[in-house]
């Protein structure tokens, strides 16, 4: 049987530093190298991508992510999620319209996302009391160029990311995307094996084929 123990030391020992450790990482030098990008052949951007680092990373401990509620149901939570990237961009159009070269900063603040979730008698997932928030109202995008129309571009993407982060939120806490996640979590879980091998003449059988047969 499953301890509460159990989850609270994978989140101690793993997910929690994975997360912090997400801002010590090495940059990675190149993204996108002189990538072409055609808009409906009306215009092209020839972009580039370099030095994408995690700037910041921290997901607070004050809740367990994982916690059991009885022998069937636990609840899973991300509390006070942050995430923030930072890369060099460039661009030039065709025609010449739109050039731009600077560094943009990208991220969510204080996100809060939780589920509860059973498994019931036929190993299917169940899903239920979905959660998302946000702490800070704004989810920052901001690029540094040399160009004006980079402040314009920080205003439409945090405008348009603004529309979609308040609908997501709308949709996910009113429970009406609970069946879709629940019917794909659960074609998730058809499509894995039955047995896992673990070694030499040693394997884990019955995980995900269904319930027990008194056999």
């Amino acid at each position: 049987m499953l301890k509460q123990t159990l989850f609270d030391n994978i989140a101690e020992n793993f997910f929690g530093p994975l997360v912090d450790g997400l801002s010590t990482l090495e940059p990675i030098e190149t993204i996108l190298n002189d990538y072409e990008l055609n808009v409906l052949d009306i215009v092209s951007f020839e972009m580039s991508v370099t030095n994408f680092a995690f700037t910041q990373s921290a997901i607070s401990s004050a809740q367990p992510q994982v916690q059991l509620l009885d022998d069937s149901y636990a609840r899973f939570t991300l509390k006070d999620l942050t995430l923030d990237i930072e890369f060099d961009y460039s661009y030039v159009s065709d025609p010449p319209i739109f050039a731009d070269i600077g560094t943009a900063t990208l991220g969510v603040e204080e996100v809060t996302f939780g589920f509860t979730w059973t498994v019931d008698g036929e190993l299917k997932l169940v899903v239920e009391d979905m959660e998302l928030n946000y702490g800070k109202a704004q989810m920052p995008a901001d690029f540094d160029g040399l160009s004006d129309f980079s402040i314009v571009l920080s205003n439409t993407i945090n405008t348009v990311v603004d529309v979609f982060r308040n609908r997501a939120v709308s949709m996910l806490n009113s429970q009406l995307l609970t069946p879709k996640i629940t019917a794909i979590g659960n074609k998730i879980i058809s499509l894995l094996p039955g047995k896992i091998p673990l070694g030499p003449e040693l394997y884990l059988t019955g995980v995900f084929a269904g319930p027990p047969t008194g056999d």
